[in-house]
């Protein structure tokens, strides 16, 4: 609905206020939602605490669709730490969130460190979907062709399907 309206991206919820009430509404949930997943990130689980890396995943999730409105640098620098821990499910939400924020900002070069961490993570990973989700992020972004991640993953199926 905010994008429809053409909402533009907002640096905080003070920005908010010169909007027009209904969304200032809408935007506020999105706030809400928002926090809550910064939230999330933020909580140091127990290490028995099986729905942690499912939990930080979905929660890049929701920062993605919430970056789309609000400028997340707290999020980005997450996202970064995420890539580098190796955990699945939450590289996978930090994929996704990456993703979304790079979209939501045509033209935004990828910063090195993110670059170079999606292109570890796509070579290093067991998985597929997230090998290719990482690949994913740099071709959306302009930062390597599709020629580029079409070889990237072939020579991950010969590496990881020996």
């Amino acid at each position: 609905m905010l994008e429809e309206a053409g909402v533009p991206r907002i640096p905080d919820l003070a920005a908010a206020d010169a909007l027009i009430p209904d969304l200032r509404r809408s935007i506020l949930i999105v706030a809400e939602l928002r926090d809550y997943a910064l939230e999330c990130l933020r909580f140091n689980a127990r290490p028995r605490d099986a729905f942690a890396g499912a939990r930080r995943g979905q929660s890049f999730e929701i920062l993605g669709i919430a970056g789309r409105l609000f400028d997340l640098p707290e999020a980005l620098d997450m996202a970064r730490q995420a890539l580098r821990r190796s955990r699945s499910q939450t590289v996978r939400g930090a994929i996704i969130f990456l993703e979304d924020y790079f979209k939501a900002r045509e033209g935004m070069e990828v910063p090195d460190d993110i670059h170079t961490a999606l292109l570890t993570v796509a070579e290093t990973t067991d998985s597929r979907s997230t090998a290719t989700g990482a690949l994913n992020v740099l071709v959306e972004t302009g930062e390597i062709s599709d020629m580029e991640a079409l070889d990237r993953l072939d020579d991950w199926k010969d590496k990881h399907h020996r």
